[in-house]
């Protein structure tokens, strides 16, 4: 199933970092996403209040599987359409779990430290001799 969802800006260029660091695309990251905001409830007043922050102003599509397709059908998206919807509770994730997520940024600091490979520079010259 096809599923085009509107979302942030700024998010959908969050995802777009992060399917890059991952070496895979928007939609699997999404689609990852997901499968993890389904696990989870939202009540209408959670929603009305994501509506009144997040602007849905970008677009992008993925495909689900037959079996979260019809997860996605039985939902009680409270009268907004699956793009609204989904796309509010995409969003709401990105924003929530942002600090979670390492980017080229983060792992450039995380490289200047050089005594891990020292470690293990010596750790195999010690194999070498034995």
């Amino acid at each position: 199933m096809r599923l085009t969802i509107s979302i942030n800006r700024e998010i959908n260029e969050l995802i777009g970092k992060i399917a890059e660091q991952m070496g895979t695309s928007k939609r699997n990251v999404i689609a990852f996403a997901l499968a993890e905001i389904l696990q989870k409830g939202y009540s209408f007043e959670q929603l009305e209040a994501l509506r009144e922050k997040i602007n849905l102003d970008s677009q992008t599509t993925i495909f689900l599987t037959e079996e979260m397709a019809q997860k996605i059908e039985q939902i009680d998206r409270f009268g907004l359409s699956k793009r609204t919807f989904f796309g509010l509770l995409v969003s709401d994730y990105f924003k929530k779990n942002e600090k979670n997520f390492s980017l080229a940024g983060d792992i450039e600091a995380k490289d200047n430290d050089v005594s891990r490979d020292y470690i293990n520079t010596n750790m195999d010259e010690e194999l070498k001799k034995k």
